[in-house]
């Protein structure tokens, strides 16, 4: 009877162990479990983290490079009209000389021109002059 009651009491004893056994186990699988959940959680917000740090470098990059780029257009456009610009008041400039002096040259000519013809109508009507002279001379020589 004796013996029977140790054998309950070793089974009852063994029972226990196993249940506490099983028991641990489960415990270290969930825990085991818990712990690969939060290492992928960590590894997915480090994940979008990077490609949020990623995607900002990108936009300020593309930001910068537009901004530059726009500049640099802007810059050019300036630098094209003020050289169009300048191009555009030289010619003028020129045209204006050329004008003065085709002008000028006109005025210089028609100057001598007049000049000439002036210098011609003196000469025509000093020899009209002395023609007459001469004549009034002749008629006076052969009246006397």
């Amino acid at each position: 009877m004796m013996l029977m009651k140790m054998m309950i009491i070793i089974i009852i004893i063994i029972i226990i162990i196993i249940i506490i056994i099983i028991i641990i186990i489960i415990i270290i699988i969930i825990i085991i479990i818990i712990i690969i959940i939060i290492i992928i959680i960590i590894i997915i917000i480090i994940i979008i983290i990077i490609f949020i740090i990623i995607v900002i470098v990108i936009v300020v990059v593309v930001v910068v490079v537009v901004v530059v780029v726009v500049v640099i257009i802007i810059i050019i456009i300036i630098v094209v009209v003020v050289v169009v610009v300048v191009v555009v008041v030289v010619i003028i400039i020129i045209i204006i000389i050329i004008i003065i002096i085709i002008i000028i040259i006109i005025i210089i000519i028609i100057i001598i021109i007049i000049i000439i013809i002036i210098i011609i109508i003196i000469i025509i009507i000093i020899i009209i002059i002395i023609i007459i002279i001469i004549i009034i001379i002749i008629i006076i020589i052969i009246i006397i």
